[in-house]
């Protein structure tokens, strides 16, 4: 009796155990394009990708919206200054967005934009 209690404690454990290992998936997103962007930069050396509520950081003058193209050549000057960038995404509201500093001052900004 105690083989069978113990060999049902392993096997239950093993299906526990095993959903943590489980990888998430970092898109929940329903928008292509916004997907295509949070694999681009998982897949590139050099970005690191991080899930992050966007609703923290918008509004505000140190808050600014990018055109695609622009923000993408950005984050690239970025990575390529600094040897490293972290790029933020919201699968719930569809942003990208990193943070960053002004050339002219020592604030922080938040450049975003919305799919």
């Amino acid at each position: 009796m105690r083989v069978i209690v113990i060999g049902i404690l392993a096997i239950t454990s093993l299906f526990a155990f095993n959903n943590i290992y489980v990888p998430n998936y970092i898109t929940a997103s329903e928008n292509n394009r916004f997907n295509q962007w949070v694999t681009y930069f998982s897949n590139c050396e050099g970005y690191t990708v991080e899930y992050k509520n966007f609703d923290s950081f918008k509004g505000g003058d140190n808050t600014i919206q990018m055109q695609e193209s622009r923000m993408a050549s950005d984050i690239t000057d970025v990575r390529d200054e600094l040897g490293f960038v972290t790029v933020y995404f919201d699968w719930e509201s569809d942003v990208i967005f990193y943070i960053g500093s002004d050339s002219k001052s020592e604030l922080d900004y938040c450049y975003f934009h919305k799919f």
